[in-house]
């Protein structure tokens, strides 16, 4: 396996400007349900360099996570690593696509990979995918049974996210936050963190981020106030057409 050498994660965006905005748009695309149309735009673009194929086929793969064929977007991920080399985002997603396909041996050794590649590249990333790449990892850990240590990656990102006022990935970081808190009872930071939540304001997140979200606020009310006092979240939850789908584990109709 090819391996991308330590800072070089970092000096590609300058690179491929071209293959990145591409990008862009293809998942604009896709996340307006337009997939196909993303898929295409990606393939009919002729990648210059091994730094844009590793790129817009991981964008390719990206997609098809975001439509469900997960199977098919990790014999991509697979690939690509093969063929262009490794990369923390990369390992991210591989990671990500055996633990949705409860291939749990495998994720264990691609989380360890994950967790390598990071240690070695985290200060050459950028700020943004740094920032995504750590609350994967928190998530992971989470899943193998280090709580502790995924409560205190997520409130590290909590101050980061609220200390560069990004308020939608702050949502989204709290919400993973919150749903640990609740989880395992932490009540008092729990409290905390929702007052933080609800006193935010609102922010333009996806679809996915805002069941986050929502799940997340039900559990604080239903762990701080009981049962009784998370209901009414939860009638207007079902009540979203789109959130109530994500939630019952169906997604909303595509159109293409």
């Amino acid at each position: 396996m090819v391996m991308v050498a330590p800072g070089q994660e970092g000096r590609e965006a300058d690179m491929s400007n071209l293959a990145i905005t591409l990008k862009s748009q293809a998942f604009k695309l896709a996340e307006g349900g337009q997939s196909k149309k993303a898929l295409s735009l990606i393939e009919s673009y002729k990648p210059q360099s091994v730094v844009e194929s590793r790129i817009l086929g991981h964008s390719q793969a990206e997609i098809l996570m975001f439509t469900g064929k997960i199977n098919e977007a990790l014999g991509l991920l697979l690939q690509i690593q093969k063929d262009f080399g490794s990369h923390v985002a990369i390992l991210t997603d591989i990671a990500m696509c055996f633990y949705l396909l409860s291939d749990f041996k495998n994720w264990k050794f691609a989380f360890e990979d994950l967790k390598a590649a990071y240690e070695i590249n985290k200060d050459f990333l950028c700020s943004e995918r740094r920032s995504m790449v750590e609350l994967n990892i928190a998530k992971f850990l989470e899943e193998d049974g280090e709580v502790a240590a995924a409560s205190k990656l997520y409130n590290q990102l909590m101050i980061q996210m609220d200390e560069r006022k990004d308020v939608p990935r702050f949502f989204r970081v709290m919400a993973q936050a919150m749903r640990v808190m609740s989880t395992f009872r932490l009540s008092g930071m729990l409290a905390n963190t929702y007052r933080r939540m609800i006193s935010v304001g609102s922010a333009d997140i996806n679809l996915h981020a805002d069941v986050d979200v929502q799940h997340a606020l039900l559990l604080s009310e239903l762990t701080l106030a009981g049962a009784k006092n998370a209901t009414n979240r939860l009638i207007e939850i079902l009540n979203n057409e789109h959130i109530s789908d994500c939630l019952l584990y169906t997604s909303p109709s595509p159109r293409d």
